[in-house]
């Protein structure tokens, strides 16, 4: 597993869907022109930063989809399961999208506690779903242990939470 695909869980079993990035490194040769141009570092800096950000938030975007698309899949015109369409259109695996509907049914269903919330939030996906799956298995936990999470730097570490 790389560093991205911690930010975005991304498996063996994804279908590997086109993408046109042409865009996003059009906006990164613009920020690198300018920065030069103007022979200040923070520009090229700033393209960067906003690189991470998207990429550590494009996961948890992906839950929140998902997890709405499924919540209202009866209310589209759509012939089919939920899972084998997102899967053919998007690539991801159905047990990826079931941990990401998860992952995103936690916030919604508020099973954190407010005051660990946003800690949560910030963490990447892939150190979401253990979480998640705790939680949906009726696991209890205890505010002691909600800060460990908040605290723990991996999902190795989150698992070891007791």
């Amino acid at each position: 597993m790389s560093d991205n695909d911690e930010l975005l869980l991304i498996g063996d079993l994804d279908s590997p869907v086109p993408t046109n990035h042409d865009w996003v490194l059009d906006k990164i040769d613009a920020a690198l022109k300018r920065s030069m141009k103007e022979k200040n570092v923070y520009v090229a800096l700033n393209i960067c930063k906003e690189l991470y950000a998207v990429g550590k938030i494009a996961g948890l975007g992906l839950a929140k989809a998902v997890y709405y698309i499924q919540k209202n899949w009866d209310r589209y015109k759509v012939e089919g399961k939920f899972d084998e369409i997102v899967y053919d259109y998007i690539g991801v695996h159905k047990h990826t999208i079931e941990r990401y509907v998860k992952v995103w049914g936690i916030f919604d269903k508020s099973l954190i506690p407010d005051r660990f919330l946003e800690d949560i939030q910030q963490k990447n996906v892939a150190n979401i779903i253990p979480i998640a799956n705790a939680l949906y298995q009726g696991y209890e936990i205890s505010n002691e242990a909600w800060d460990k999470l908040v605290d723990a730097p991996n999902d190795q570490a989150i698992r070891k939470v007791k």
